[in-house]
């Protein structure tokens, strides 16, 4: 069984996330947080509704954006992303059907109010 696809739409953030050292340059108070939202997400298989038993919050996002633009959260943590289906298409408001996201097109990663765009070495 596979996890949720996640994927990333700036390289630098992508980078900061894929990396132990980087998570604790850029979020050194949250490196754990940063870790367990990522793992969570992984191990939530097959769709975004397995991630609300392990601790897993999700909301509307605070912002204007796509249709498909979703907060997913875990503690300090906030992922803001474009949530998609089991092919790939776009779900129009996710955060009311999380049974229907398969994959998350991550557009920016908040911890404590710091985006990570822009914060790659």
């Amino acid at each position: 069984m596979r996890g949720m696809l996640l994927s990333f739409q700036d390289a630098g953030l992508a980078q900061i996330v894929n990396d132990h050292l980087s998570i604790m340059r850029v979020w050194p108070l949250a490196v754990v947080e940063v870790m367990m939202i990522m793992k969570l997400l992984q191990l939530a298989a097959p769709t975004l509704v397995n991630a609300l038993g392990l601790g897993i919050k999700i909301t509307p996002p605070r912002v204007e954006g796509p249709d498909g633009l979703i907060s997913v959260a875990y503690g300090s943590v906030v992922i803001m992303a474009l949530a998609k289906g089991e092919f790939g298409e776009a779900v129009s408001r996710p955060y009311d059907k999380p049974a229907e996201v398969w994959a998350l097109e991550v557009a920016d990663m908040i911890v404590d109010g710091q985006s990570g765009l822009g914060m790659a070495a």
